[in-house]
């Protein structure tokens, strides 16, 4: 035998040994729960306490989270809702105004895979500089929220598409 299977054994015959002992020597379980008065009095003390307490009302604040956490909400907490505000009004004054689009053009989706941007219009993937099959029309630049198509040959004359969600 080696070192290290008298070592398995020996621990293995310690380990019967102990159980053996606990089996035969050893008390058995006392059958039953003791309860000691002095712990339920001290139990009874603390809930009366804390009782007292309440009793002397909530506070103003802890009153109205209670009374708006029992109405009914308006819309989900967790919507990431954009507020439209003074910023956001300035930038849309900025932009020049872009020319009406002759075709229907419908940006419905966006993937994004490493560097890759493709933008779903009219059920067809597109990256940036793919011609739009309608019309003739270059994807300029995709982003979650729009799509920039431009007109070949007519300067700077581009199309802001933007991101139409359906639920």
């Amino acid at each position: 035998m080696t070192i290290r299977e008298r070592i398995i054994v020996g621990l293995m015959f310690l380990t019967v040994v102990y159980g053996a002992y606990t089996l035969l020597f050893a008390s058995p379980p006392q059958k039953g729960l003791r309860v000691t008065t002095t712990g339920l009095e001290s139990l009874n003390d603390f809930i009366t306490k804390i009782a007292a307490s309440t009793k002397a009302g909530l506070s103003k604040v802890d009153s109205y989270i209670l009374q708006q956490a029992e109405a009914e909400w308006n819309q989900d907490p967790l919507l990431n809702i954009e507020l439209k505000s003074k910023p956001q009004e300035q930038e849309k004054a900025k932009q020049p105004e872009t020319p009406t689009l002759e075709l229907e053009l419908s940006y419905s989706g966006y993937l994004q895979m490493g560097d890759t941007r493709l933008a779903i219009i009219n059920g067809m993937e597109y990256e940036v500089g793919d011609q739009v099959i309608e019309g003739g029309y270059i994807v300029r630049s995709i982003s979650p929220r729009q799509v920039v198509i431009a007109v070949p040959g007519e300067g700077n004359s581009k199309f802001v598409i933007p991101l139409e969600e359906t639920e």
